[in-house]
């Protein structure tokens, strides 16, 4: 009796320290505005088209016609998100939260009860009310608004236009980890998937008060846990995603004992680890499909014996949180050091 309740708090604890390693390395999912483009405060759709939301500070350019006389007003968004138009029968309108198409037919409509067949136009000239930062590894041209900065949003635009509208990126730039912060939410895009894939995922719509990071290839690092029958265990840390087979090559390659037909990979969060297997004899006879690509957070083990279930894999995965933490922290730490 005794060793069967060691043999389940034994296990139970692996189970947890191995899951809790997969939440401290993995990469968080996606916040719940990520795919949403309702409620976006750069655009609003007007007549099925999207286009830039007037706000406060805004510089307006209005003409109208009375079929009569043309006249031309230039007026500023007040802060109420009002404008004030010299001319009968308008005088104060909100032009706040309208597009220039729905600012135009409000005049155009309020004109009909003085005048026969009126016509307007309105014509944003500076667009200053939605604003959004960008930082990191942004290339700084001789053209104006370009390097890191603060810059209007035209209207509905994406994360890849708008960096390139404003210098594009430096050779430094690290593709695959740019950072878009909303609120108190961020999440990674690869801009890599982005412009080579056109992976709309990666690519996101921005809002005003974003937030966008580019950081340095050399400032951010992917890690990776390698255990088990390999030469030399530990953490590595990387700038690039990389196949399974320069992963194991990089902690000196199997042990004699190495059980070579199942090597597992652990990938995900707390609530839903997945586990991968590779078969390395497979691959080595020429299916490539073996070469797993490996991520930021996963976990690699190779054992001296085909894993046959997920138990056995948790099992596997026997180092105390103590030792996590320890090696996460001396990582950072050392990290931050340089």
């Amino acid at each position: 009796m005794r060793t069967t309740t060691h043999r389940k708090v034994t296990l139970s604890t692996r189970i947890l320290a191995a899951v809790t390693l997969a939440a401290i390395l993995a990469p968080a999912g996606p916040p719940a505005w990520a795919s949403q483009e309702q409620g976006n405060r750069a655009y609003t759709m007007a007549q099925g088209i999207p286009e830039y939301r007037i706000g406060p500070e805004d510089k307006l350019r209005i003409r109208i016609w009375t079929g009569v006389e043309a006249r031309e007003y230039e007026v500023v968004v007040q802060a109420d998100g009002n404008i004030f138009l010299p001319f009968v029968g308008l005088a104060s309108m909100r032009a706040g939260d309208r597009s220039a198409l729905e600012l135009r037919d409000e005049i155009v409509e309020q004109l009909r009860e003085s005048y026969r067949e009126p016509a307007a136009e309105v014509i944003v000239t500076e667009k200053l009310a939605r604003l959004a930062t960008i930082l990191g590894e942004v290339r700084t041209t001789v053209r104006g608004e370009t390097g890191p900065g603060r810059y209007p949003l035209p209207g509905r635009i994406r994360l890849v236009d708008f960096i390139t509208e404003h210098g594009g990126l430096t050779d430094e730039a690290d593709l695959n980890r740019a950072q878009v912060t909303r609120g108190d939410e961020t999440i990674l895009y690869s801009l890599s998937r982005a412009i080579f894939q056109n992976d709309e995922s990666q690519n996101p719509i921005l809002d005003a008060g974003d937030l966008i990071y580019i950081p340095a290839l050399s400032t951010n690092s992917r890690k990776l846990l390698v255990f088990g029958e390999v030469a030399r265990p530990g953490l590595l840390e990387l700038t690039d995603d990389i196949p399974i087979s320069e992963a194991i090559a990089l902690v000196g390659g199997f042990t004699s004992d190495a059980h070579k037909s199942s090597v597992v990979v652990v990938r995900g969060g707390l609530e839903n680890p997945v586990v991968l297997n590779s078969n390395w004899e497979s691959l080595q006879r020429g299916d490539l499909t073996q070469d797993l690509t490996v991520q930021d957070g996963d976990m690699i083990f190779v054992g001296r014996r085909r894993l046959a279930t997920f138990t056995d894999v948790m099992y596997a995965f026997a180092l105390p949180l103590s030792t996590i933490y320890t090696t996460v922290l001396i990582s950072n730490s050392a990290g931050n050091s340089n």
